[in-house]
């Protein structure tokens, strides 16, 4: 597995100060942890604005950043070159739908229990405290926007989302099948239109 994490443009700790974007990237894992960071109540945002991008099955070994002689990434490693680079880093699962779960919750599969597609059985316990709920409960405006079929709302994954987007109706039958699968500019669009909506907020997006 493998990690970026990238602060842009301004410190932290600079944030309140200025009104120019500060974004928190970060890629194939973010870790929140206690059922006791829920607030009741709704506070203004302080901090940056937060993307968290997973690139499913992405080989570490074909990225730039990790050595491969070919030029796969270049986004990607510049990203990697900027901000933090992690050597190691553990997938709680080798699936989806077991480890996007523990993403979101801080919380090991056997503990989440959701390991399956079964919607009526395997579906995210909404006693669980996800990253979404604190900081939307932090002031943050949340949205999510997904096209893999195992991320679906109907699994619970949508707790603490504004908006989560995850297009039931699959691929558009009228393009081929590697045309149909490229997902990139669709995400691209829908996020750049939610961005721009939602101006002036501090925003959570889940890619």
């Amino acid at each position: 597995g493998y990690a970026f994490v990238k602060r842009l443009q301004i410190p932290w700790r600079a944030a309140k100060k200025t009104n120019r974007v500060t974004v928190l990237s970060v890629l194939l894992f973010c870790g929140v942890n206690g059922t006791n960071a829920f607030v009741s109540h709704t506070r203004v945002p302080t901090g940056p604005h937060v993307i968290f991008i997973c690139i499913d099955a992405l080989r570490p070994d074909h990225l730039g950043s990790y050595g491969y002689h070919r030029d796969t990434s270049p986004f990607l490693d510049h990203l990697a070159n900027e901000g933090v680079r992690f050597e190691y880093a553990y997938s709680q699962e080798s699936y989806t739908m077991a480890s996007v779960p523990s993403f979101f919750t801080s919380l090991y599969p056997v503990t989440h229990q959701v390991l399956y597609d079964e919607p009526k059985i395997d579906t995210l316990n909404p006693h669980h405290l996800t990253l979404a709920e604190i900081l939307k409960n932090a002031g943050y405006t949340t949205a999510a926007f997904v096209y893999n079929p195992h991320l679906r709302a109907r699994f619970g994954f949508g707790q603490g989302f504004d908006l989560y987007a995850d297009h039931r109706g699959g691929v558009d039958p009228h393009l081929s099948a590697h045309e149909a699968y490229e997902t990139a500019r669709k995400l691209l669009g829908e996020t750049l239109q939610f961005v721009r909506a939602h101006r002036g907020k501090k925003l959570f997006v889940y890619l």
